[in-house]
């Protein structure tokens, strides 16, 4: 990791990363997902590769996908963190979760619009939000709208439900506590 480069062709409007020997890897974010002050080539930073190792080892962890898109979501992670444009939260498409606090080290979650249910995985989060990446091929929120892989959606985390990758355990869970 410690020749990785970001690139960002203006003319294709692709963000791509090379990273050793000169592989190149193409991502799937476009100009309308990317900050508008995208560089034309930045180093992957020390933060890039803490945030890309954090989601390859929960995912590692956590995941029944295959090590090759384990790899690609977590590099599409760390891209849209790195360049992504700033969201404001839309919960409004999305059910209400019964979790809370939602548990910092569960970074699979699953959002409901009511369309459908997908899988996602939390690839920043504050105090009262998450950004949530799309892992799901596709994912329905409204009528007229529908997410792509690895598309992301900032929410309150009051919408976050749990997901069979990395299930949150609820107290009432524990039915061996009333035995």
């Amino acid at each position: 990791m410690q020749s990785w480069h970001w690139r960002y062709n203006k003319e294709q409007e692709e963000l791509s990363i090379e990273m050793d020997g000169g592989v190149t890897q193409a991502l799937e974010y476009r100009r309308k997902h990317l900050r508008p002050d995208m560089p034309e080539s930045a180093s992957f930073s020390m933060e890039d590769a803490e945030l890309f190792s954090k989601l390859q080892n929960y995912q590692e962890d956590h995941s029944p996908l295959a090590a090759s898109e384990q790899f690609l979501i977590a590099l599409h992670g760390a891209a849209i963190k790195r360049a992504g444009k700033a969201l404001m939260p839309q919960s409004w498409h999305f059910q209400t979760g019964v979790i809370e606090p939602w548990p910092e080290d569960h970074l699979f979650c699953a959002l409901n619009s009511g369309f459908a249910k997908g899988c996602f995985l939390i690839i920043d989060q504050d105090d009262r939000t998450a950004l949530c990446m799309l892992v799901d091929s596709s994912f329905e929120v409204a009528s007229t709208k529908v997410m792509r892989r690895y598309e992301v959606i900032r929410v309150l985390k009051d919408r976050l439900l749990s997901h069979e990758y990395h299930a949150v355990e609820k107290p009432s869970d524990h039915w061996q506590q009333f035995a």
